[in-house]
């Protein structure tokens, strides 16, 4: 339902393209700029977050309880995790589908949880680039490296 309902498909020499219209509302008839609502925090993400938290402190009946609330809504069944670890992994992918194109938050879950090597390393050549382990961090801008002589540049800047 979530891929139905917020994305879109333009079609370019042939090639489609998917993009989000997770938020879109329209366009503005003086501007004609696209519309839209900008969420910082959704009531789905609080959820994945306690889930998370629950899992991590090893109430899986919680965490469980908190992941399928998101799935059903979605129209998804119960997961069929049991273990922790295949808790945290679906929670890890819920995430990745509920919150896409939000903030940057598949980013940050990955930088978080120590995973973006591991992904990075897949996704890279399938986009035709490869994946430098320094990139996990971003460029200290020079502005605040010449305004605070104790800072250093992240490697590979």
């Amino acid at each position: 339902q979530r891929l139905l309902k917020w994305t879109k498909t333009n079609t370019v020499n042939g090639q489609p393209y998917v993009y989000p219209f997770k938020y879109k509302l329209g366009r503005d008839n003086n501007v004609n700029n696209p519309l839209e609502h900008y969420l910082m925090l959704r009531l789905g993400e609080t959820f994945l977050i306690r889930a998370e938290a629950k899992a991590q402190n090893s109430d899986l009946a919680g965490a469980l309880a908190d992941l399928n609330r998101i799935r059903n809504r979605a129209g998804l069944a119960n997961s069929m995790a049991v273990t922790k670890e295949d808790i945290l992994k679906d929670i890890f992918h819920e995430r990745q589908i509920e919150l896409f194109c939000e903030c940057g938050h598949r980013w940050n879950d990955l930088r978080r949880t120590n995973m973006i090597d591991g992904v990075m390393t897949i996704v890279a050549p399938s986009k035709g680039t490869t994946w430098d382990l320094n990139y996990k961090l971003w460029p200290i801008p020079q502005l605040e490296i010449n305004l605070n002589p104790l800072l250093a540049q992240n490697p590979g800047y």
